[in-house]
């Protein structure tokens, strides 16, 4: 039994396109990773990738988070948190990554700079 609610493409797509004009507006674009765009669905998560359409100009990353709150989420583990998850694993991964919730469904939220 899946410890979130699933997603699907449909699903995924359609609260994409709710985030997609606030994002562009603070200055950041969106895409879709993970097996949803793979599989057509992820009984796990999730995954969006938040990018800046400017690089010489990247926005604070306050305000594609005031976007996300605005839109429902909610914020469960901060970059930092799960950089010393992964430490306890013995990784070394530092990409920046978010974990938010949508209700009972789990949005991963990678960060380019």
């Amino acid at each position: 039994m899946p410890i979130t609610a699933p997603w699907n493409l449909d699903d995924a797509l359609d609260f994409m396109r709710i985030l997609v004009e606030p994002l562009k507006e603070k200055g950041w674009g969106l895409a879709l990773g993970g097996s949803v765009p793979v599989k057509g669905s992820s009984d796990n998560d999730l995954d969006l990738v938040i990018f800046p359409l400017d690089k010489s100009n990247t926005p604070p990353h306050a305000s594609f988070r005031k976007v996300l709150l605005d839109a429902g989420l909610e914020l469960k583990w901060s970059p930092w948190e799960i950089q010393k998850f992964w430490q306890r694993q013995a990784s070394s991964d530092t990409k920046h990554v978010e974990v938010w919730f949508l209700g009972d469904r789990r949005v991963d939220v990678f960060v380019l700079s």
